[in-house]
């Protein structure tokens, strides 16, 4: 057996920082940024709000190839739900930005350990940023619909984790498998039975997402947009060192890894404007 991947993921020294104020002012940073965007749009501009949810496979992408090539990586279903907005920029060009609490994950099997079957679920809040080009299509005379592609950044905070894990250590120890919590800032010497513990994570991510999707606009100042997207992670889960259980030895996870995530989401949005609301009330009656 080959353990040379492990000894290079193995904790050995863990730098400390005090994450609980600090994640908060990251959230309170992107809630705010948020709310900002809405102070600067001008009254008379076109501004579309509603909630946004969907389902999104997620999984993550290791950097080391050793350590990809000793495990076996499998994507899981999670979702995501907040608040969507789209600013007309310019005729067909929207800026759209969402605030999101998303659930990611990854289940992973070992290639060195058989019994071995981990599996992470990690909990964000996220801002994705779309620049997408509207466009239009005609079906018939009367009826038409829109579709629009676009790219961005994603801004992500890591708010916590947890799963389980089962290997072979464990079933020699009369152990089925173990349902954990993530720890941040912590080795495997200070975490608990039922914590991994992760010494430098990196909660502050940057990714880029792409996609399009299909805008369905009904009477009145209301719309339904469906979209696929496709998410990578520019950001390493951790700045280098493994994260591990006290009780397994065998394994590490190594955080030099990104996420990566293909979302399906549903948007219902409703135009802010007030004399365009007005102006669509008054049509349908009058029809």
């Amino acid at each position: 057996m080959n353990n040379s991947w492990l000894k290079k993921f193995k904790t050995k020294n863990v730098s400390k920082l005090p994450m609980n104020n600090y994640g908060t002012r990251i959230v309170t940073t992107i809630f705010f940024s948020f709310v900002l965007f809405f102070l600067t749009i001008p009254a008379k501009s076109q501004l579309l709000i509603g909630p946004r949810v969907g389902v999104q496979y997620t999984w993550v992408r290791y950097s080391d190839s050793d350590y990809r090539d000793s495990v076996s990586v499998s994507p899981v279903l999670n979702y995501f739900a907040g608040f969507t907005t789209a600013f007309r920029v310019k005729n067909r060009f929207f800026l759209e930005i969402d605030l999101l609490y998303s659930r990611m994950g990854k289940e992973v099997e070992s290639k060195i350990d058989e019994s071995l079957e981990y599996k992470m679920y990690t909990d964000h809040i996220q801002l994705p940023i779309l620049y997408r080009v509207d466009f239009k299509k005609e079906i018939g005379k009367d009826k038409s619909f829109k579709w629009y592609v676009g790219a961005g950044p994603t801004l992500s905070y890591w708010l916590s984790g947890h799963g389980t894990v089962s290997s072979s250590e464990l079933i020699e120890r009369g152990i089925d498998k173990i349902d954990y919590k993530v720890k941040f800032n912590s080795d495997y010497n200070e975490a608990a039975d039922d914590e991994l513990g992760i010494p430098d994570p990196n909660r502050l991510q940057l990714g880029l997402n792409i996609g399009g999707g299909l805008v369905f606009e009904f009477p009145g100042v209301s719309s339904l947009a469906v979209d696929l997207r496709f998410e990578m992670g520019h950001s390493y889960l951790g700045k280098g060192d493994a994260a591990e259980f006290r009780d397994i030895v065998l394994f590490t996870d190594s955080m030099e890894s990104k996420n990566m995530a293909i979302k399906i989401g549903v948007s219902y949005l409703m135009d802010t404007r007030i004399s365009e609301r007005k102006k669509g009330k008054s049509s349908i009656k009058r029809r």
